[in-house]
């Protein structure tokens, strides 16, 4: 498979290989650029979830369901979610990992255009 069709199919993953060996993510993520959400500032994204910055969690907590809008150069994705983990990343700023739950094919070819216009330029 080549590069853009890995890219187009969310399996390529942009970045340092800095996962834990118990990682059992099932698909690849790209380190996201220019890409907004409800939730935070994307730090990368996947077909399986995504990685935001906050300041302050205000009521997030593992297991929370809740639906995020994503907001990018090609436009709003609403993509039902629910908060895995949270981590300080700072004074009062907050990582928070979320998985996307019920992407249907529609969705999934949604999030790669999102992913897609918002990738980061090195």
């Amino acid at each position: 498979m080549g590069y853009l069709s890995q890219i187009r199919a969310g399996l390529h993953e942009v970045g340092p290989k800095d996962e834990a060996p118990d990682d059992r993510r099932i698909t690849g993520r790209l380190h996201i650029g220019e890409l907004g959400s409800s939730l935070g500032e994307v730090i990368n994204l996947s077909c399986g979830g995504m990685l935001v910055e906050r300041q302050g969690k205000s009521g997030m907590k593992p297991g929370k369901k809740l639906m995020v809008t994503l907001v990018g150069p090609v436009g709003l994705v609403q993509v039902p979610a629910e908060v895995v983990r949270l981590e300080r990343s700072g004074f009062m700023r907050w990582r928070i990992a979320v998985k996307f739950i019920d992407v249907d094919d529609d969705l999934r070819h949604k999030l790669g255009e999102v992913a897609r216009s918002s990738l980061r330029q090195h």
